[in-house]
């Protein structure tokens, strides 16, 4: 990628190792559905790329996927393109109402598209150059096939962008995207 920033996750047996007791208990969790366990680090890694990659597809605005594999010594890895700043990393004064409203704008065409992140956090929404909100680190991320998902999407994006810039602005943003009824994250906060 020509002097752009590129984020690269290996799975080296070690990192897997790590992993496959927390992929069993999300498996066991979210039973319902038809999930399916990925035992493999190629399969996760082929996975987050697919789901990045149809995000993509459906305008949903989210860190291009620039490779994905394994290499010969059985390490698998995707490498996405950096596009912006993680919100985690800038001053509160640069975030206003109009990129939380962005954000959650971004978060409902990702569910839009069918998928659920798993994972918001401070490094996962990113500020765009022109300002945009970009989704990334998808590793956590599947098709959405529980609610459950989607008010966990919520109320993690709430959560995140609290501590990035206050209570109370974190919840008019929520309020003013996703209203105050059942569908809202509040189930989960």
């Amino acid at each position: 990628a020509g002097g752009e920033p590129v984020a690269i996750r290996i799975l080296g047996r070690d990192e897997w190792d790590s992993q496959i007791s927390s992929s069993l208990w999300r498996f066991i969790w979210y039973r319902k559905g038809g999930r399916r366990l990925r035992l493999s680090a190629r399969q996760q890694v082929e996975h987050q790329a697919y789901l990045l990659l149809l995000a993509a597809a459906r305008g949903v605005p989210v860190t291009p996927v620039l490779a994905a594999g394994t290499s010969r010594t059985g390490d698998s890895l995707v490498a996405t393109g950096v596009l912006g700043e993680p919100i985690g990393e800038l001053p509160q004064d640069t975030m206003d109402d109009a990129f939380l409203q962005r954000s959650w704008a971004t978060l409902a065409a990702l569910h839009q598209a069918g998928i659920a992140h798993g994972g918001i956090d401070s490094s996962a929404v990113l500020r765009g150059p022109d300002g945009e909100a970009i989704l990334g680190s998808f590793e956590r991320a599947d098709p959405v096939v529980e609610p459950t998902q989607i008010h966990a999407d919520r109320a993690q994006l709430l959560v995140t962008t609290a501590l990035c810039t206050s209570i109370e602005r974190a919840i008019a943003a929520a309020i003013e995207a996703v209203g105050t009824g059942e569908e809202a994250a509040a189930p989960l906060v």
